[in-house]
């Protein structure tokens, strides 16, 4: 971690309270909700019909279930011989249909089972003179002694249980399993758990068995359970109270309170962590900011941690990273800001990447690779790049909504990682699609967002005046219309608008021009330079005549890296040492047409070449534009000469220059 931080600058707005959040939130929702009566009223009303359609239901059932035949039967009866007959209602004075819904105060109690085996699961006693052709085992039969015994092992483990049985009895164990029961005890073969505990027997075709005891008073015999190499002798009942159920011990723990305390603060902090008030999750330990220590205590020099081209071996492959001197020079610019504690750049971006973990087996996918950046108030930096570069991952981690996988960058001295309510109040965004509510008007939505930048009274008013003016959207009524009814580019102007209200000191425009026609686009480029002089803008956009209006610096964004800065003259000066030579002609004199190329310069390259059409670069320095002319007039006494043109390298040129030439620069393997 860097040992130099911005010290954030004490001018410019403050961020709004709390009652300020709230205030602008009500004064929109109030205007949103007006709009929306009918679909609010009808969910109002939905569940109040619903309850009525319940209600209704409900007093149809009581009424079918107040007829007589569904209440027990009732009639009168004169009790004490004066006249007067009293309503008497039971079962006696029910019939069939009504006895079901009578009910009987005093239930005799039912008695307790014993649970026992199914008859195919019995092993019994028996011999020659009772002999008993339903028993499952011809053992019972056949042999005149005794049968087998069934004893019932409950568990989880069938293995274990087994090996348990083995080792309780031998196999001269003779012994009658009723012993110990009462004189009088009653079984039952169902499963009462199956029925609610409701003994099927007393109301269904299960039997109830009658059992005796015939054993000897003291009934126990010793088992020897091995326990980690250790005999344990113990004495067993060989039939215990089936009705006996062991309560548990209802002490309260006295680590209670303690548990109820952890999982309160783990509430709490799930709470925090995920609802951090903007779109970036603070970390867990969020509570022990506070205690850090001042890192501006701890500057080093930069140069220390300058990053020079470095080797790294990966497997039998070796990666060398090769910075190109603008970039390096631009590290450097941050790397003295920080030292230096400047507070002319109002947004200073140092070492900052993001990684997308990978996700369905797909590796991670770097989208911005180490990008470090220093602008100054009153400059307006512009990123071109091709889709899928990393441009919208850099202005999201910049406006909050994802945290930065490492570095770090600073917006008038305020970390992103940890200050974005402050940064919040001196920052515009113009998002790439228009995020607007479709029931309110333009001055609405001008209204909201400018209590959130504290503006109030005149001033709101003012300000929300000029910035629908700037915007052309007050003719005709414009700004009192609800946005559904708004054009895609009227749309577009009022999220640029909604950027700019508040004067804030950093604005992020991700193609503020998508969508508008020439007249709105160059209207739209007068409002930004304005602006700018107050602020630092950053821009993408993919019109190359918009950055060279608008950016006093650009950058071209390739694979999450940036490949060069400078304005767009040194960039063209830089990228741009050649003219292009165009020429069409037939077919047949394609060659020809080579040959005069090569007698200019004999370092010309061959670009673009279909159907008769070619274009040449032609070195600067190597030839002149008279020569030109005159070997173009030559051309047209020996063949048709179609058309031809020669023109100056533009900033599209670079742009592909610069992204053709971004991976083998930056990459060798």
């Amino acid at each position: 971690m860097r040992g130099a931080s911005m010290v954030a600058s004490t001018d410019g707005s403050s961020s709004s309270g709390l009652w300020t959040q709230c205030n602008a939130l009500f004064r929109k929702n109030l205007n949103f909700q007006r709009r929306n009566v009918k679909t609010n009223l009808r969910l109002i009303l939905f569940p109040l019909v619903l309850c009525l359609l319940l209600v209704s239901l409900q007093t149809i059932v009581n009424i079918e279930l107040d007829k007589a035949f569904l209440k027990c039967g009732c009639t009168c009866i004169d009790k004490d011989g004066d006249g007067e007959c009293e309503r008497v209602c039971g079962i006696e004075y029910s019939d069939l249909d009504q006895v079901a819904t009578c009910s009987i105060p005093s239930p005799p109690e039912w008695p307790p089972l014993l649970q026992v085996p199914a008859p195919q699961y019995r092993a019994v006693r028996t011999d020659r003179l009772l002999s008993f052709g339903d028993f499952p085992d011809d053992s019972c039969t056949s042999t005149p002694s005794s049968c087998p015994t069934t004893v019932l092992m409950t568990g989880n483990n069938q293995s274990l249980g087994e090996s348990l049985a083995r080792n309780m009895f031998s196999s001269s164990f003779n012994y009658n399993s009723s012993n110990g029961l009462a004189d009088v005890v009653l079984g039952t073969t169902a499963h009462t758990k199956k029925s609610s505990f409701l003994e099927p027997s007393f109301f269904s075709g299960f039997p109830v068995y009658y059992l005796q005891s015939q054993c000897r008073a003291n009934s126990t015999f010793s088992i020897s359970v091995p326990l980690a190499s250790t005999i344990v002798e113990k004495a067993r009942n060989q039939v215990r109270n089936p009705l006996m159920t062991p309560t548990q011990d209802l002490t309260p723990r006295p680590d209670g309170p303690i548990l109820c305390h952890i999982s309160m603060s783990n509430d709490y902090l799930q709470l925090a962590v995920l609802t951090s008030g903007s779109g970036a999750r603070k970390s867990p330990l969020f509570f022990l900011h506070n205690l850090k220590s001042n890192p501006s205590k701890s500057f080093r020099n930069p140069l220390s941690s300058f990053r020079l081209p470095s080797l790294q071996r990966k497997g039998s492959k070796v990666y060398i990273e090769l910075e190109k001197p603008d970039i390096v020079q631009e590290k450097e610019r941050v790397e003295l800001s920080l030292l230096e504690q400047d507070k002319s750049h109002a947004i200073v971006c140092d070492n900052l990447k993001k990684v997308y973990p990978g996700r369905d087996g797909n590796p991670e996918k770097l989208a911005v690779r180490g990008l470090s950046l220093a602008l100054s108030t009153g400059e307006c930096f512009g990123m071109l790049g091709p889709n899928g570069a990393g441009k919208t991952s850099f202005i999201n981690m910049m406006i909050g909504l994802v945290k930065p996988s490492s570095g770090t960058a600073y917006v008038r001295g305020l970390d992103i990682r940890s200050d974005m309510d402050e940064i919040y109040a001196n920052m515009g965004v113009c998002p790439q699609h228009d995020l607007l509510w479709e029931t309110l008007t333009g001055r609405e939505h001008l209204l909201f967002y400018g209590r959130l930048k504290n503006l109030k009274g005149a001033v709101l008013t003012q300000a929300v005046e000029e910035s629908l003016r700037s915007m052309n959207l007050l003719n005709g009524g414009i700004a009192d219309k609800q946005v559904g009814k708004y054009s895609g580019g009227m749309k577009r102007r009022l999220s640029v608008a909604i950027s700019l209200i508040g004067d804030p000191k950093v604005v992020y425009m991700d193609e503020p021009s998508t969508g508008l026609d020439p007249t709105s686009r160059k209207n739209l480029w007068n409002v930004v330079k304005r602006a700018k002089q107050n602020c630092a803008i950053i821009l993408t956009t993919h019109s190359m005549e918009e950055a060279e209006n608008l950016c006093d610096r650009l950058g071209i964004f390739v694979d999450g890296r940036l490949q060069c800065v400078g304005n767009p003259k040194e960039l063209k000066g830089r990228y741009g040492g050649s003219y292009v030579f165009t020429m069409t002609t037939s077919s047949n004199h394609e060659a020809d047409v080579e040959n005069i190329v090569k007698g200019l310069s004999p370092y010309a390259k061959k670009i673009y070449d279909i159907s008769g059409t070619q274009k040449f670069e032609l070195p600067k320095e190597a030839i002149k534009i008279a020569d030109v002319f005159r070997a173009v007039e030559n051309a047209k006494s020996r063949f048709v000469v179609q058309a031809w043109g020669i023109t100056d390298t533009t900033l599209e040129d670079v742009f592909i220059k610069v992204a053709r030439e971004a991976q083998p620069f930056d990459v060798l393997s």
